[in-house]
């Protein structure tokens, strides 16, 4: 059983002290019992918080190895975090038993045909563009007031600067120019 021991107590603005200690063991020093309890050697069995359910599995079928563990306290709370090797199996891929085409294009949004050329699936395009383009306001329509009426501009009188138009006046003119 190897092990490493490390403390350390750092100063917070408050003035308050956190102390932080780990002990890391190597595999032969800890078992997991069940999803929940971990025994290590010397302790005895210590009921964990979270559920192991994943690693325990792993255990069990032989998949998985705990290689180390380490145990450190910070401000009287205990973790544990493990250092695993876990073996995967990657599944083999079949082969396709049907290999078509895809074409993305503007009219539709995707079509498809197979290796002979028969046509096998058409799928619409969303019309966004479109439907947010009936949203817009036609160029006619003035922006309104909060009351809904349109905005009328007061002849400048003798002797005042004219006020200058409002952010939204000075687009729409320039939007009804354009048409």
């Amino acid at each position: 059983m190897s092990k490493s021991v490390s403390c350390a107590a750092t100063s917070a603005a408050r003035a308050s002290l956190t102390t932080r200690c780990s002990v890391t063991l190597q595999s032969g020093a800890l078992k997991l019992v069940d999803s929940h309890h971990v025994r290590i050697s010397r302790i005895g069995e210590v009921k964990t918080y979270e559920s192991t359910r994943k690693l325990y599995r792993h255990l069990e079928r032989g998949t998985g190895r705990v290689v180390s563990a380490t145990f450190s306290e910070v401000n009287a709370k205990f973790f544990i975090s493990f250092t695993l090797e876990v073996t995967r199996s990657i599944p083999a891929t079949r082969s396709p038993e049907r290999v078509i085409g895809i074409d993305v294009g503007l009219t539709a949004l995707y079509t498809g045909a197979t290796a002979v050329g028969e046509h096998a699936l058409n799928v619409a395009n969303p019309r966004h563009f479109v439907t947010a383009e009936k949203k817009l306001p036609t160029p006619n329509a003035l922006p309104l007031d909060v009351k809904g009426r349109a905005p009328v501009r007061p002849p400048p009188s003798a002797g005042r600067r004219p006020t200058p138009a409002s952010s939204r006046f000075t687009p729409t003119c320039a939007m009804l120019a354009r048409t």
